[in-house]
């Protein structure tokens, strides 16, 4: 919403939640290292063919979040959040139905 101008540009809370991005990213290749066959999961089988490619990304996302935390403008915001965007859909379009 603060990206959009919805709500009150908040540089305080657009770095708390880049912080938490990055932190839930460094975290996202631990919860895949035991392969599991879950019928409601949208993770795909190839997580684990390609562990180290899953895990690679999941760093890039975890970098581009980090870096997001420096964001001081509503611009900066727009831009931080196109390039989370891009680091999650090049996960996403490879490891989820």
């Amino acid at each position: 919403q603060m990206a959009k101008g919805a709500s009150p540009f908040d540089p305080a809370a657009a770095r708390a939640a880049a912080r938490t991005i990055a932190r839930e990213a460094e975290r996202t290749p631990m919860l895949f290292e035991v392969e599991a066959d879950d019928p409601v999961s949208e993770a795909l089988p190839v997580i684990w063919e390609e562990f180290d490619d899953f895990a690679r990304k999941a760093e890039s996302l975890a970098e581009v979040a980090g870096a997001a935390e420096a964001v001081s403008t509503r611009a900066d915001l727009k831009l931080a959040l196109a390039e989370i965007g891009a680091a999650c859909k090049a996960c996403h379009a490879e490891y989820r139905q």
